[in-house]
């Protein structure tokens, strides 16, 4: 007989309460006790909950008479403190917080889907989640090639000075034909003159 033993793999609760998990079909919000939960995860007694690292920067002060300090989180001790060292098959339950800050552990999982009594309060959740930062690419778009058109091309926009070149033009013989005859090499002359001036400014 072998005494190579697959460990069990198993989910440790590091959360400050007991962790219900509730059936897929469980409401929003129950009344404690009327649903029953498939399982509860109580708080191991060898571990301390895990919790955000701290450390203050700055003095107190109060604003509206309220206390107010500058604190950087996840530095004490580390990103996050009283968090266990991975072992294959564990994984971990934390908060949200402090799952976010240890998003380079594959092993920490995090409330997906609560589960609220009557006044509010979490009580439990339907399903846990592995917190990442970030979204992934959507499938399909990771490889994609992009069109030769919209990268090797740019867009063809008409530059300033020839839509005023036209625009001045235009505008001026439509003055003419309605109010006076303007000659065709006086307009040009003068968008030649605006476009001279706007490349001046430039």
């Amino acid at each position: 007989m072998s005494n190579d033993k697959k460990e069990k793999p198993m989910i440790v609760n590091l959360t400050p309460h007991p962790l219900h998990i509730y059936p897929q079909d469980t409401p929003d919000r129950i009344a404690v006790g009327s649903v029953a939960a498939l399982r509860v995860l109580p708080p191991p007694a060898q571990h301390h909950p895990a919790r955000l690292g701290h450390q203050v920067l700055s003095a107190e002060r109060a604003h509206d008479g309220i206390p107010v300090e500058q604190v950087a989180f996840g530095v004490a001790d580390g990103p996050v403190s009283d968090l266990p060292e991975p072992r294959p098959g564990t994984c971990y339950v934390v908060s949200l917080v402090v799952g976010l800050a240890a998003v380079h552990r594959d092993d920490l999982l995090v409330l997906h889907e609560y589960v609220r009594d009557l006044d509010g309060r979490v009580i439990g959740c339907r399903k846990l989640a592995r917190p990442q930062r970030h979204l992934p690419p959507p499938s399909g778009q990771a490889d994609a090639v992009p069109h030769a058109s919209s990268t090797s091309r740019p867009a063809k926009v008409k530059p300033w000075c020839n839509y005023s070149a036209h625009r001045t033009i235009s505008n001026r013989r439509a003055a003419g034909s309605r109010r006076c005859k303007v000659t065709h090499g006086e307009s040009k002359r003068r968008a030649n003159r605006l476009i001279d001036q706007w490349w001046q400014q430039r």
